[in-house]
């Protein structure tokens, strides 16, 4: 990000430049194309610098979350104990909705609402045994603020999961 970030000031300062000294246009000028050519390298050599600021992976392993390139949390399926669905007051459509995946040492994953659609989380998570669909529908009715939980089972029982995921190849 801090090689965007200069790629970013050196367009503006070449901007600067031509603006109010006209006697180095030029020089502005060539500042210009070499931040665009630096941005057109970092995108061919450095993709995960433009990629989505929040992401997650879920594989045979669990489930992993990413802002930017860094990972900040992490689920094993073998150690998942709990899936429940929170939300604010602004119930379910809004962006305070969060699929919670709760580990057996108290560590977890906050999913999004939004997030979770994209690479199939839901998908996966319905294959748990008991897994209570009805529960999402009960989560998008709720006005005000609920926790509901969807799955509940022992370290694991996740890993029911994690074999159908390994038999597609994720």
């Amino acid at each position: 990000m801090r090689a965007l970030t200069l790629a970013l000031v050196v367009v503006m300062v070449a901007g600067a430049i031509t603006l109010f000294v006209p006697a180095y246009r030029p020089v502005g000028g060539a500042m210009f194309v070499a931040a665009c050519l630096g941005m057109l390298f970092l995108r061919r050599f450095r993709p995960e610098l433009f990629e989505a600021r929040e992401r997650i992976d879920v594989d045979g392993w669990g489930v992993r979350r990413f802002e930017g390139p860094r990972q900040t949390e992490a689920l094993a399926w073998s150690t998942l104990v709990r899936v429940s669905i929170t939300t604010t007051a602004d119930g379910a459509a809004s962006e305070h909705c969060y699929i919670m995946l709760h580990s057996v040492d108290g560590s977890g994953v906050a999913v999004s609402s939004q997030l979770a659609a994209a690479p199939g989380l839901l998908a996966s998570l319905q294959r748990l045994p008991g897994f209570d669909r009805e529960a999402i529908a009960r989560v998008k009715a709720a006005v005000e603020p609920a926790d509901v939980a969807c799955w509940e089972g022992a370290a694991g029982d996740g890993l029911i999961v994690a074999r159908a995921l390994e038999g597609e190849g994720r």
